[in-house]
């Protein structure tokens, strides 16, 4: 449901655009709606609020963890050894017991991609990345599959990155009616 100030935001919007306005008009409410609805161009991309945690492990390479060096006993390889098992933990502590993580979060998403770069597992304890380079595919799993429509980018708030993924924060999720259109008319 939208707020009075959501709604005059709406309706200003509306009355710009020469074709949702003549919808407006013409009192195509039904017909103004599909086109609110429609997906947003250019394609948006938002950070989803439920993301399946399968979604989230089909995203990363858990082999990556596995340093690629046998292990010899030096200390060196024991603190790498820990350090690769604290970003196991974190990244574990992160998704446990769960079925989905809320990604509109700055610091979910800042722990996750914690979790899944920089890991000292390749060969003489280089760095590698489980989650792709950033953590770029584990940030893209945290997307949304659809992308936003219209009326979902007018109200979202500023973009947020994390890594190299951009995704919009929305104010307001999934479709508008044409019964709340309704008050545009009068």
């Amino acid at each position: 449901m939208l707020t009075t100030a959501q709604k005059a935001t709406l309706k200003t919007f509306i009355q710009s655009d020469t074709a949702l306005n003549t919808l407006l008009v013409d009192g195509n409410l039904s017909g103004l709606a599909d086109a609110l609805n429609a997906a947003h161009s250019p394609t948006a991309k938002a950070w989803d609020r439920a993301v399946p945690v399968d979604r989230i492990s089909d995203a990363i390479d858990d082999t990556k963890y596995t340093p690629a060096d046998a292990p010899d006993g030096t200390v060196l390889y024991q603190n790498r050894a820990l350090y690769i098992n604290i970003k196991q933990m974190n990244l574990q502590t992160k998704v446990l017991g769960r079925e989905t993580i809320d990604a509109t979060k700055a610091i979910v998403r800042a722990g996750l991609k914690d979790s899944v770069t920089s890991i000292p597992a390749g060969a003489s304890g280089a760095n590698v990345h489980p989650g792709g380079a950033s953590g770029v595919n584990v940030m893209n799993a945290c997307l949304r599959i659809s992308p936003c429509t219209r009326v979902e980018k007018l109200f979202s708030s500023d973009p947020a990155t994390t890594g190299t993924v951009t995704g919009e924060i929305l104010v307001i999720e999934g479709e508008i009616s044409y019964t709340e259109l309704i008050d545009m008319t009068e």
